[in-house]
């Protein structure tokens, strides 16, 4: 399931679609953009940045970025990136229903929350590791995602999806049989791996101790950090394969806020068969965008796809 946190009885509306919005809160700043269809085209009606210097900051920027969308807007928000955690576990023998409803007992032992205090979705993973079929489950707490949520029902727009950055990824990578490693870093955050196959994020993992990827110099990352980085691509690389049993990946992106990206890229291309190449979204309006926009624009128009997707059934 690509929207996370979309069954959730209090997110549970309707996509009216004539406006969509999304909402993407970065390290720093709150991002949002409102997309209308001209020609049976989305394009970007408006757009909000509204920056913070603190945590404590944060909530007043989300209730003044909240403010200026159009009461006739569908919404879908993209969790902060440290609001929440993953986990895979085997997939119990239950409906669908059933396991949402387990998942706090069921992860209680695996997360550092309470059941009660526990919001969790899961996705079915298209791996299966030991003939075993697993899922993986995004988990926040109650206590620290009720603000957010208080925000956004107290303003117009109606809040349809509650997603994360992996998932609103796996929009922006090219859909096709190939694997695409894409590794993705905000400033002052740990860069985190993902691999991702026509859609399906196939691994997720952060990668620690390399925070400085961000600021460093090529010169200076070459110095050591490049090679500790390059030695970490390489054991998901060889996991992904030996472990997993899958095929080579087809190439190795990177958005990473270096401001000598393509060097970094050039550098690991002499150690990887599969291209090496700064990342580009295959979304065209999020093209010659900041990363944090292309954010809120891939979820604004994952409003559209999910909604597509309902009418299928």
């Amino acid at each position: 399931m690509k929207s996370l946190l979309a069954r959730i009885p209090w997110i549970n509306s309707k996509n009216s679609g004539s406006l969509l919005a999304g909402i993407y809160i970065a390290s720093d700043k709150v991002v949002a953009v409102v997309l209308h269809r001209v020609d049976e085209e989305w394009e970007i009606n408006t757009s909000f940045v509204e920056p913070f210097q603190q945590e404590t900051e944060k909530l007043p920027a989300l209730t003044s970025v909240i403010a200026k969308l159009p009461s006739e807007s569908s919404l879908c928000l993209v969790m902060p990136e440290n609001a929440y955690q993953w986990v895979q576990i085997e997939k119990p023998n239950l409906s669908q229903q059933e396991i949402i409803t387990s998942l706090p007992w069921t992860i209680k032992e695996l997360v550092s929350l309470e059941p009660a205090d526990i919001i969790a979705d899961y996705y079915d993973s298209s791996l299966k590791q030991g003939g075993l079929e697993k899922i993986n489950v995004v988990v926040t707490s109650r206590t620290l995602f009720q603000p957010v949520l208080n925000i956004i029902h107290d303003g117009d727009a109606e809040l349809e999806t509650v997603t994360t950055a992996e998932m609103i990824l796996c929009d922006m990578v090219a859909k096709d049989d190939g694997a695409h490693m894409l590794v993705s870093q905000q400033f002052g955050s740990e860069p985190s791996l993902h691999i991702i196959r026509n859609g399906d994020l196939l691994l997720s993992r952060k990668l620690r101790g390399l925070m400085a990827l961000a600021q460093q110099p090529l010169a200076q990352l070459k110095l050591g950090l490049l090679d500790a980085f390059g030695l970490e691509l390489q054991r998901s690389l060889d996991y992904f394969e030996s472990q997993l049993k899958q095929p080579p990946i087809k190439s190795l992106q990177l958005a990473i806020p270096n401001l000598e990206l393509h060097g970094i890229a050039q550098e690991l291309s002499q150690f990887f068969p599969a291209r090496v190449l700064p990342f580009e979204p295959v979304l065209s309006l999020c093209q010659q965008q900041s990363a944090e926009m292309q954010f809120a624009i891939a979820a604004a128009l994952s409003l559209d796809a999910r909604g597509d997707n309902e009418n299928a059934h």
